[in-house]
This record gives structure tokens, sequence and C-alpha cells, in this order.
């Protein structure tokens, strides 16, 4: 976790990785630590080991081991204010991060989170090597 300003603007972000076998110790720590710790902007990003919308992030719709760690996630990112940038911008198109040659099917594990800042703007580069422009409204 890093708090710090940019242009005037009190901004925190943190980096991710849910390593998959520990997923609800971690995100009751992640939330935990946003609750106490974060100040202004929050940016959270990386590789969350979760689907968060199956439907929409796996290849195929099937229920993934990890859902009552997604659902605790879904719960944080409600109570910290939290929005996955991605998905906003793409409500219902398919995008995937990872792929899996033992389970022959793609993810989208990688994430960027925000809460809502007016008037923020946020360059992002997305795994592919894309950038994009994302402002909080």
């Amino acid at each position: 976790l890093v708090k710090g300003r940019v242009e005037y603007t009190e901004i925190t972000l943190l980096n991710v990785y849910n390593p998959p076998e520990q997923a609800p110790e971690f995100i009751s720590k992640m939330l935990n630590l946003l609750i106490t710790e974060a100040k202004g902007t929050t940016v959270m990003g990386g590789d969350l080991n979760l689907i968060m919308n199956p439907t929409l992030d796996c290849q195929r719709n099937i229920k993934h081991k990890a859902e009552k760690a997604a659902a605790s996630l879904r719960r944080a990112d409600s109570e910290v204010g939290l929005i996955d940038v991605w998905r906003t911008l793409h409500p219902k198109e398919n995008y995937y991060t990872y792929y899996s040659s033992a389970h022959r099917k793609y993810s989208r594990f990688f994430m960027i989170k925000t809460n809502h800042s007016p008037n923020q703007a946020f360059m992002v580069e997305w795994p592919d090597g894309s950038h994009s422009s994302v402002k909080g409204t």
C-alpha cells in the first residue's frame, strides 16, 4: 500500500496478488487494510485470482472454486466503494487476462478497481500493452 499526493490530491495505490489457496483470509486482510489506511482516491490493481462475474469473466460459465472469496470481494467493494474500471467501461464485453492450459479455459483475473472520484483521470496499461484513459465520475 502506497499513500501520497498527485497534483494536490490524496491517492492510495494498492498492488495485489491474491494467492488462490488463501483467498478468504487474504480478502479479509485486504479489506481491513483499505478501511483503516486508504485516503483519497484509491486505486487497487493486480491479479485477484477470482472470477467476479462467471458469465462475463470466464470463457465457460462454470462455478469457480473461489466463489466464496469472490462474494467477499464483492461485499468489500461495496463497503469501500470500489468499482471495477474495465467492467464499468465495458459492461457486457468478454475479455480475458489468463489462460489455464490445464483447464483449457480463459479467465479474467487481473483487475483495476478504484473509488468514484469526480474529475480524476488515470492512464491504465492493460495486460495486452494497450493504454486507455479512465476518468472517475
